[in-house]
């Protein structure tokens, strides 16, 4: 996998993550690309909704990589081992261990920490995992933002009793970005663009570009 441009895959993966945003779940997307950067599989945040067709959906565990993983194995991709798995966010416990078992061993790339619930650290502390040699980088702070805003203003909306437990750690990640979502949230500027995208005025690609002339 090429790292000298990563920009068109973050651009899939936070396709996903838009798609589970306009579906009111948590704006959260994977992907996985072949040894040669082709799109295999995507996933997305699915534990608010039933729309599409994610393996999990309306479940707590419908986690956007678990929804990547399950639609690739290694009995219909006999190279899945040299595969790349891109995450909008650092993934949890739960997703760190399915990458490890998934039989892909190359690389796992995610834009943004996550101090929440993020399970890097397992890593270094399971040895079965640990003898899995995989490849972890992240964050992308060039990305990272965009993750961060977005969380920031989904919360508001769906889980605004949250706000006082999370948002002090997302501030430690960039505080900056959550800045940004809270701005989204009160001038209704990323609803506007939901608007606009579900009314077919707008594509993903110019929702996308937009999200990046607004960093703060």
């Amino acid at each position: 996998m090429t790292t000298s441009n990563l920009t068109p895959f973050w651009r899939i993966v936070f396709k996903q993550a838009w798609f589970a945003y306009c579906a009111d779940s948590m704006p959260i997307g994977c992907a996985i690309f072949d040894e040669d950067e082709i799109l295999v599989s995507v996933g997305r945040n699915s534990i608010y909704d039933n729309w599409g067709t994610n393996p999990v959906q309306l479940h707590q565990l419908g986690h956007a990589e678990i929804n990547a993983l399950l639609k690739v194995s290694k009995h219909k991709y006999p190279n899945l081992a040299s595969f790349t798995m891109f995450c909008s966010l650092e993934p949890c416990v739960m997703c760190i261990g399915a990458f490890a078992m998934s039989r892909i061993k190359k690389n796992l790339q995610y834009a943004s920490a996550d101090l929440v619930a993020g399970g890097k650290d397992l890593l270094k502390h399971s040895n079965y995992i640990e003898e899995k040699g995989l490849n972890v980088y992240g964050p992308d702070k060039k990305f990272q933002f965009l993750q961060i805003a977005l969380l920031v203003e989904f919360v508001q909306h769906k889980r605004p009793g949250e706000v006082n437990v999370l948002f002090p750690q997302w501030r430690q990640t960039d505080s900056a970005a959550v800045d940004l979502g809270i701005r989204w949230f009160r001038d209704g500027s990323l609803i506007k663009l939901k608007k606009g995208y579900i009314a077919k005025d707008m594509s993903y690609d110019e929702i996308f570009d937009e999200l990046f002339r607004n960093k703060c």
